[in-house]
């Protein structure tokens, strides 16, 4: 009793300190909602009244010190009240706060324990929000695995009770979650469930943000495979979501998307040149202004550092080198002093040093600064690893507890129904016993004869049901350990391919190769799985600038295997034919390429061999006669020039065997105009599915009249055009309850202007 009432004191001398030095600081203001939750916190004793207000003051309060003092606070005034739900609602807010500042161990043992509470009072709701951010916590310490589990356990709990709003919030994290390991297409999965729920909800605030991460994933693959239209795509992405957080007023998305659109233009500026390069850096400043106006009035303190380091890279960027100096300085004089201070602040200082240094030719300076975010990098890469390393014995002692209780729930349901099954048989025992005693006495010994019968089929059943039993309990567990290792697989299939795509990617012409020999260029690129059986060739043959298209035999792996046979040919013809110095044709191309394919794949003559080979187009392209010379297998040529496409035939035999193959491929010689836009294409975009009235192919008619309409437009806009002329043409007429038409095949488009 004594305890209790000390417990009682403190716990009201604490709630008064709090409301002293709340007067005593003018921030927040007493006439804001803050300042009204603390007056109303002083003036009350009623101590559910008080738990309800210290829970808002930790919702409410943006700073995490303040958010974790008021959870301690209704921590103890929940033990000391006995409430239950306010204890849980305390422990989720400290597994928040402790996750933020790194302390991972801690934040899951505070929501193992909240967890425990709330599935005790039976509150589903905070139970999902506690799985979610637990799952948060496990992928940030690197167990992916027990990430899943418990993202799965709150999506299960959230689709029961239908909240679509914390669905699509915890379909985002676990998107967010994934693309900080590189995992870009289960990201753009779960990032797409969520877009389908807000949408269905009309809800353009979510949307945004939606559109937001898709942005982010594309950015993050721009920077590690450097691919031009993963760039576009997150530009595009991040405009959509500008514009819907804009109409929304949703200011605090706003400055993350504002940064993201300053980091993409600043990724422009480096792939370009010139007068481009300065307005690429112009509308990187444009998003850095309103980034900053943004964090001026939310009053972000700790952000106003980060967007005074952005500065500072833009002034680099500008060699406004002394600019830049000022504003690194005045960041690291401010970490130094311990405000905001982060790793992750201060690998970005690093980085904005390392510039600096380069910029003014200081190597040395920039050499040290580049070692330091290096091992800065490391540490924080090897301090993550460290903690996914750890399986701490709360989260241990809550995965045992949670198996006890689903055997409990087994070994109670079959208590049950065993229960259910004794009592009918005991009711149908006692029935046949009256149906005995009313009949005659002459009849005992055989009614006697037939109850021992019936003993022994019960005896029978009760074998056959604990034999069914048994095996029913070996079939669950083969299915389960068969899951398990059939998620493994796939897990490693598809990382395998995933790192596939990279080797393939680094096999195809560059965006820097492309740029130098053709200047601007289209390229509408999108593989069917991953890895593609498409692919494309550039090349300098004698006097020529070659380019070709092709179109592999299959998709996914297969194909990808054949594409890079292919690009390993092409090369090795090329340069054998370039070593011979004579005039060299396209068909010429075509003729040795066929007769290496046969050869790597061990075709002959006989029809039943394997008929694995590639269609292709091929253009050399004499910019000094302006001829091209095109051959092609399969595969045709458009050039679009003054509003009309002209197409030229290819011969109707592949490169490899084919029962109708001629000697040689054609060599079409054409001449060419200043202006003109060559067109090589593979049949995935004519071969695709969609709906007019009915399901059918896009066909090559199709083809060229968008073609014929876009041709003289930049070919970043041409690129837009067809990318959504593809989503228009799948999707289902509304008419019919249609389900949209998934894609059959690669696709690939390339296109050059003269």
């Amino acid at each position: 009793m004594l305890l209790s009432c000390m417990r009682r004191s403190v716990c009201h001398i604490v709630v008064c300190l709090t409301c002293l030095l709340s007067a005593a600081y003018p921030q927040p203001p007493a006439s804001g909602v803050i300042g009204r939750l603390m007056e109303r916190l002083a003036a009350t004793d009623d101590e559910v009244q008080q738990l309800d207000i210290i829970d808002s003051l930790a919702i409410m309060h943006q700073n995490i010190d303040s958010t974790l003092k008021y959870a301690e606070m209704e921590l103890d005034l929940a033990y000391e009240t006995r409430h239950q739900e306010a204890q849980g609602k305390a422990l989720r807010h400290i597994g928040w706060c402790k996750y933020f500042k790194g302390d991972l161990p801690v934040a899951s043992n505070s929501l193992f324990n909240a967890i425990s509470i709330f599935e005790a009072v039976d509150n589903q709701k905070e139970t999902a929000r506690c799985y979610s951010l637990l799952g948060d916590i496990m992928a940030r310490g690197g167990d992916n695995t027990s990430a899943d589990k418990y993202h799965e356990r709150a999506a299960k709990i959230l689709s029961a009770i239908g909240d679509s709003v914390q669905l699509a919030v915890l379909y985002r994290n676990m998107a967010f979650s994934r693309l900080q390991y590189d995992m870009y297409t289960t990201a753009n999965e779960y990032i797409q469930k969520s877009t389908l729920i807000d949408s269905l909800r009309n809800d353009t605030s979510a949307l945004g943000e939606d559109y937001y991460y898709r942005g982010r994933i594309g950015y993050r693959r721009y920077m590690e495979f450097k691919n031009r239209v993963a760039l576009d795509e997150s530009r595009d992405w991040c405009q959509k979501s500008y514009k819907l957080l804009t109409s929304c007023n949703n200011r605090q998305m706003l400055y993350w998307v504002t940064r993201q659109m300053f980091g993409v233009y600043i990724e422009y500026s480096h792939i370009s040149e010139g007068r481009e390069r300065s307005l690429m850096l112009d509308s990187a400043k444009i998003y850095l202004d309103e980034c900053d106006n943004i964090v001026t009035q939310l009053n972000y303190n700790r952000n106003n550092f980060d967007c005074r380091l952005l500065r500072a890279k833009y002034h680099i960027m500008r060699d406004e080198v002394r600019e830049a100096k000022l504003l690194i300085d005045e960041v690291e004089n401010g970490i130094k002093n311990g405000i905001y201070i982060s790793d992750q602040r201060l690998s970005t200082l690093y980085e904005c040093y390392f510039y600096y240094y380069k910029r003014t030719k200081d190597y040395e300076k920039a050499l040290e600064y580049s070692q330091k975010k290096d091992e800065l990098d490391k540490r924080m890469h090897a301090s993550e690893y460290m903690i996914a390393s750890t399986r701490s014995q709360a989260q241990i002692e809550f995965d045992e507890k949670m198996r006890q209780r689903d055997i409990e729930e087994e070994e109670k349901e079959h208590r049950y129904q065993t229960n259910i099954l004794i009592q009918r048989i005991i009711v149908g025992f006692g029935l046949v016993i009256i149906a005995l005693l009313l009949i005659q006495f002459r009849q005992t010994k055989r009614e006697s004869k037939r109850r021992h019968e019936l003993y022994k089929t019960i005896e029978q059943k009760n074998k056959e049901l604990e034999q069914q039993k048994e095996e029913m309990v070996t079939q669950n567990e083969n299915l389960f350990e068969q899951k398990t290792l059939l998620q493994n697989a796939h897990q490693q299939i598809r990382a395998s391919i995933e790192y596939a795509q990279r080797i393939q990617c680094a096999a195809m012409p560059s965006h820097e190769m492309m740029q130098s020999m053709f200047g601007d260029y289209l390229l509408f690129f999108r593989p069917l799985d991953i890895v593609s059986g498409d692919f494309y060739w550039i090349g300098n043959v004698g006097r020529y600038k070659a380019i070709a298209v092709a179109d592999c035999t299959g998709h996914g792996v297969p194909g990808a295997f054949m594409s890079m046979l292919g690009l390993s040919l092409l090369n090795d013809t090329v340069a054998m034919l370039n070593y011979t110095g004579k005039d060299i044709e396209a068909a010429d191309i075509l003729n040795f390429l066929r007769d290496n394919v046969k050869r790597a794949l061990r075709q002959t003559s006989d029809l039943a061999d394997n008929h694995d080979g590639m269609d292709m187009s091929l253009c050399l392209i004499d910019m000094q006669n302006k001829q091209v010379q095109y051959a092609g297998a399969y595969r045709p040529l458009l050039i679009a020039r003054d509003g009309r496409i002209m197409q030229y035939a290819p011969d109707r035999m592949p490169i490899g065997i084919h029962m109708n193959e001629k000697k040689s491929f054609t060599n079409n010689v054409i001449d060419i105009e200043y202006g003109d836009v060559i067109y090589l294409y593979t049949d995935g975009i004519t071969d695709q599915f969609g709906y007019t009235n009915k399901r059918c192919k896009y066909t090559a008619r199709r083809l060229r009249n968008i073609l014929q309409r876009i041709a003289s437009r930049p070919f970043f806009e041409q690129h837009s055009e067809i990318d959504h002329e593809m989503y228009a043409w799948r999707q289902p007429n509304i008419m019919y309850e249609e389900t949209p038409c998934e894609q059959t095949d690669d696709m690939l488009l390339i296109g050059i202007r003269i």
